[in-house]
């Protein structure tokens, strides 16, 4: 029995060396194992350095033409998400501003603005823009309404001076609930903050998967079965071969999973205040969940152009299956349940609440024991195609 189990561990390192060997032989496998895995995260950090989106050029059309009016350009250029760069006359005039793509909105102060407020009704602003940006819409709806409250509390205060009341009781009156309002783990309010953790977790796995497929491909181009999987007799076992691959993609995405997931937060002031052991402990199912599920799928990838069409159908959707960027109760129940089967979708979720809210590793078990679910169920699937592939090759070769 020790013999055996000694012999089986030197096979599985004899197929992981010869696997590490395909993957430094391959340079497509390189570009997508090591330039793409580590220079996309940096490449999106440079890209998404900003974390707010500051002064938005805007045109004011102010129809009113009065002291409230004016104030209220004041205020709005006083913001720091505002520039009234363009104070316009009539529609037409900031719409040819706009059209040249000389501001990305338009506020709009109708002649009845101040006569409403006078007569105590309710003054409208209206706010223009071609929502191609989500950072224009967030700016201007956010600096309006800020400005829009501000005024309303200075309004209150003066009605309220007019009928006697004065002070702190007035302050009081104005305001009866005093409120500070604080972002959790997202102190800035930054959109890189928001995008990129979650984008870091998919880049992992997109690129493993691309990567075990493409070698996958190759090796189905070159000869069905002489690269997939070893021809000597004594490596034909499904376990070593899938334990002796598994460990070699395992020992490059434990590195490249190191750099991502923390050292770029690091460098790029991304949320990182997760315990490091925790966090390591959690993307280990993650890691060898994609990669059974990479050598499960890899079987039926004939080139090596197909892992790039599936790299590239996939990416935008899982982003989205994993309710990160849309909310889950807003899913389609089919699509919520395929989006179980992808570790992404618990990768994702339990790297934001360790590494960007700071829980626990018992605060996540429920992702945690799901990826580890899907390790077991991927692990068993990919014996089972690599058994079949045996099966296969055999017939074959005694046809022959």
């Amino acid at each position: 029995m020790i013999i055996k189990i000694v012999r089986g561990t030197v096979d599985v390192g004899r197929i992981a060396s010869r696997e590490l060997r395909n993957v430094f032989r391959d340079s497509g496998v390189l570009i997508i194992f090591f330039a793409a895995a580590l220079l996309y995260p940096i490449l999106y950090c440079f890209v998404y350095t900003n974390e707010i989106y500051c002064n938005a050029p805007v045109c004011a059309v102010d129809e009113s033409n009065t002291s409230l009016s004016r104030e209220f350009i004041r205020k709005l250029n006083a913001t720091s998400e505002l520039n009234v760069k363009y104070s316009c006359a009539t529609m037409e005039d900031a719409r040819e501003q706009y059209n040249n793509k000389e501001a990305v909105g338009i506020f709009l102060i109708p002649d009845d603005f101040a006569d409403n407020i006078n007569q105590g009704k309710q003054a409208h602003v209206f706010i223009y823009t071609n929502m191609s940006s989500m950072m224009y819409y967030k700016s201007l709806y956010m600096a309006g309404n800020y400005v829009s409250l501000d005024m309303g509390h200075e309004i209150q205060l003066h009605n309220l001076n007019a009928m006697g009341i004065t002070g702190r009781q007035a302050e009081v009156s104005a305001k009866p609930v005093e409120y500070e309002g604080y972002a959790l783990f997202n102190t800035q309010n930054g959109f890189s903050s928001f995008f990129l953790p979650p984008v870091l977790v998919l880049i992992i796995q997109q690129t493993l998967i691309l990567g075990i497929g493409i070698l996958a491909g190759t090796a189905r181009e070159e000869n069905t079965f002489r690269e997939l999987i070893p021809k000597q007799r004594e490596f034909h076992g499904t376990f070593r071969i899938v334990l002796g691959k598994s460990t070699t993609y395992l020992l490059i995405y434990s590195f490249n999973a190191f750099f991502v997931l923390f050292v770029i937060p690091v460098l790029f002031r991304l949320p990182h205040i997760g315990n490091p052991l925790h966090l390591a402990l959690f993307l280990l199912p993650f890691l060898l969940s994609v990669i059974f599920f990479g050598i499960t799928i890899s079987v039926f990838f004939t080139n090596r152009e197909t892992p790039f069409l599936l790299f590239l159908f996939t990416s935008l959707i899982f982003l989205f299956m994993s309710g990160y960027a849309w909310p889950p109760s807003h899913i389609h129940p089919v699509w919520k349940a395929i989006s179980y089967l992808i570790p992404s979708t618990f990768g994702i979720e339990g790297f934001l609440k360790i590494n960007s809210m700071g829980a626990s590793l018992k605060q996540v078990s429920s992702e945690y024991f799901s990826l580890w679910l899907q390790t077991g169920i991927y692990f068993i699937f990919a014996c089972i195609v690599y058994r079949w592939q045996i099966i296969s090759s055999e017939k074959r070769c005694s046809t022959i």
